[in-house]
């Protein structure tokens, strides 16, 4: 249900907020270093390109910052 309300709002995807909050932008699914492996294994059957995941597919795909319950891009400000 959240990912179709962004979708159908518009919200940009998850390499958008990863550039915006400062982290590298992703080329592949290999620059994606902050998500376990076996769920980057299951967002590479999922999207055709790094750049198709969806806002909150790829932020609570991340590991959690210590003493949080979300990563670096939902935390950032």
């Amino acid at each position: 249900l959240n990912i179709q309300r962004g979708r159908d709002h518009g919200i940009p995807s998850y390499n958008y907020y990863r550039r915006l909050c400062g982290l590298n932008y992703a080329y592949s699914f290999d620059d994606l270093n902050n998500i376990p492996s076996y769920i980057l294994k299951k967002l590479k059957s999922l999207y055709a390109s790094v750049d198709d995941i969806d806002a909150y597919t790829g932020m609570f795909s991340e590991y959690p910052l210590e003493g949080a319950m979300v990563g670096a891009t939902a935390a950032c400000r």
